[in-house]
């Protein structure tokens, strides 16, 4: 699956899944995941510790193998924008945006790179370039490019339909424990109050063909918003599945050993 061919998956509107690396830094885990059957890869460089070298080298090692990229940027900054889409990624996840203001920033990088300054802005208020050939050329180098913008507040949410009128954006990423947190019960999934603000969100970005995606801890919860309106499926992290997993492991084998240690997720916990 190709840059494009991701794009083309997003606007189709097919249900995509993937994971967001966070911990794993050697490209060895990387060509691991590739050989599962994950749509694309997200890497978290907004709540982990990641080099732009590290990235580049996860970007560069699944884009080879035929796995797109999606990289989470740790600021709503061009300039983070633009160094994702030079080491190769297929996408752009800017998190936590609220204004108007910094979706364009977000967008102007996305799709005009490298153009800057005075003529980008003016590109994207007036949509006039500096000639026909800059227009096609920055067409053309930006191609493919996925714009993936977070809505994870209150006021974000207000800001919606502001925010979708820039253009430009492929999917709109619901951050559900940030989200949860600005609507004053962190991390409860269940409560009525959430479920109708993810609906919410979903029937204004269909209303504008954008696809949704969210990145859910809790596999119920996957489940739950893929079977119901999620396009986009991020699931948990690389440490959080490797630590369950193990935890399911060694529950099995301390049991069967007659041991009554009990390993909880809080309990080890990153």
């Amino acid at each position: 699956m190709t840059n494009n061919k991701l794009m083309q998956s997003i606007h189709k509107g097919e249900r995509l899944v993937s994971t967001m690396l966070s911990r794993m830094r050697n490209p060895g885990w990387a060509r691991i995941l590739a050989e599962l059957p994950f749509d694309f890869m997200t890497i978290d460089m907004e709540h982990s510790p990641y080099s732009d070298s590290e990235v580049s080298n996860l970007v560069n090692v699944l884009e080879a193998g035929g796995m797109p990229t999606v990289v989470r940027i740790p600021r709503p900054e061009w300039h983070f924008v633009t160094r994702v889409f030079d080491s190769g990624a297929s996408g752009v996840l800017a998190p936590y945006c609220e204004t108007v203001e910094e979706v364009s920033e977000i967008v102007r990088a996305a799709r005009l790179r490298p153009m800057k300054g005075r003529f980008a802005d003016r590109a994207m208020t007036t949509r006039e370039f500096p000639g026909d050939k800059t227009r096609d050329h920055l067409a053309e180098f930006n191609a493919g490019h996925v714009v993936m913008i977070g809505i994870e507040s209150i006021p974000a949410v207000e800001n919606l339909e502001a925010i979708l009128d820039v253009g430009g954006i492929d999917v709109v990423f619901i951050g559900p424990a940030d989200l949860s947190t600005s609507m004053g019960f962190p991390r409860e999934y269940d409560r009525p109050e959430f479920d109708a603000m993810v609906r919410h969100i979903i029937e204004k970005c269909t209303d504008r063909n954008v696809q949704v995606a969210a990145n859910f801890a809790e596999l119920d919860q996957s489940v739950k918003w893929a079977s119901e309106g999620l396009n986009l499926i991020i699931h948990a992290m690389d440490f959080r599945v490797l630590q369950e997993k193990f935890k399911d492991i060694l529950d099995e084998i301390n049991a069967a050993a007659g041991k009554s240690i009990a390993i909880s997720a809080t309990d080890i916990d990153i």
